[in-house]
């Protein structure tokens, strides 16, 4: 009989990927995403709090992190992808080829994978923590 810990031993969250299809008009073409483990969460959340009063965070920062962070297929790093795109910055890349409602499937589609399964309502509780 395995034990709980006997499994996740065999199965870190290290190379957790999947294939996701995010709208009709990339119907074709599979993204390729791999899963936030929590210390990438973490930093990230550091990273989009807001230093106002009422302690703010900036989802739209966040969602573009996990984003650009977390799509193995295609590498929106990828310097000759930026280049060919006419593009500077991962960031510019996103918002230039994808449609709104797509980069939010696709950063919906890597939270899922990574074990948020509402949304980011999750982590944004965990940053009012």
């Amino acid at each position: 009989m395995s034990t709980l810990s006997d499994f996740l031993l065999a199965h870190p969250v290290a190379g957790m990927e999947k294939e996701v299809y995010l709208s009709p008009r990339l119907a074709d073409h599979p993204f390729r995403i791999a899963a936030m483990d929590g210390d990438e969460v973490s930093g990230y959340l550091g990273i989009c709090r807001l230093p106002q009063a009422g302690g703010g965070f900036d989802t739209q920062r966040f969602q573009m992190m996990v984003v650009v962070n977390h799509t193995l297929e295609p590498d929106f790093r990828d310097a000759n992808l930026l280049e060919r795109g006419g593009c500077q910055r991962p960031e510019d890349f996103v918002n230039k080829h994808l449609l709104a409602g797509e980069i939010s499937a696709l950063a919906r589609e890597i939270a899922a994978l990574s074990g948020y399964h509402q949304d980011f309502t999750a982590l944004k509780a965990e940053v009012k923590n």
